[in-house]
């Protein structure tokens, strides 16, 4: 269960730095 949620984690924060604006 950790290993899949720091994998939801990491992408979600790369989802969210995507949309930051450049």
């Amino acid at each position: 269960m950790a290993c899949s949620s720091s994998a939801s984690i990491e992408k979600i924060n790369h989802l969210l730095l995507s949309k930051l604006p450049s």
